[in-house]
């Protein structure tokens, strides 16, 4: 197989897949696949003419195939749903995150997590969202829609408020990094009430 963008040769190069590329990388286990890079542009300019142009008397590619030929459709990914929440402790200088995860198949992944260090308001909901992208990666998901009650945070990721808070600046430059991961992000505002289950994991561990 010779192409200039080989996703065969990413797929069978990854030690471990989930999600569809596993089922991708099933199905071609079946088959003997040799990767190479392209090594002549005239012989790819020579096949993107012949693409591009066909010759006269050509049949179509299923009058040359046996057996039935399926047809080819785009299939775009549906997007996991995130929501997130911090709660602090000023008592003790500690705080807890409340991660929930939503597959597109309407599975639900609830998470509770206690911050035993010192830690604001601002930074425990940056600490939720931090946690909630890298249990996203994890999971295998490429494209996101993610939910938070801070206003402060999500308005910072989308660049409408600047970051005016130093201690902030560590979180927002690694929330990048993530970001970058996935091809399709969405960051939404969402009323408290709208964020409940998020919201009792986080004060649930925080109160561990």
């Amino acid at each position: 197989m010779i192409s200039k963008s080989d996703p065969v040769k990413f797929l069978l190069s990854k030690p471990a897949l989930i999600g569809r590329p596993a089922k991708w990388l099933l199905q071609l286990s079946e088959l003997d696949i040799t990767c190479a890079s392209t090594r002549a542009i005239k012989g790819q300019a020579v096949s993107d003419l012949l693409a591009t142009l066909p010759g006269e008397g050509t049949t179509a590619l299923q009058e040359d195939l046996l057996g039935e030929f399926p047809e080819i459709s785009l299939v775009k990914e549906e997007a996991w749903l995130l929501l997130f929440d911090g709660s602090s402790t000023p008592s003790n200088n500690t705080g807890g995150e409340g991660v929930v995860l939503v597959s597109p198949t309407g599975e639900v992944f609830s998470h509770s997590f206690k911050l035993d260090f010192h830690c604001t308001n601002n930074s425990t909901e940056y600490e939720a969202f931090l946690i909630g992208l890298s249990l996203s990666k994890q999971a295998g998901s490429m494209r996101m829609e993610i939910m938070g009650d801070s206003k402060l945070l999500v308005n910072q990721m989308n660049g409408v408020y600047a970051l005016k808070e130093v201690t902030l600046a560590p979180y927002r430059s690694e929330a990048q990094k993530l970001l970058n991961y996935f091809v399709d992000v969405t960051i939404t505002h969402v009323v408290h009430s709208n964020n409940r289950h998020a919201d009792c994991l986080a004060t649930l561990a925080s109160k561990l």
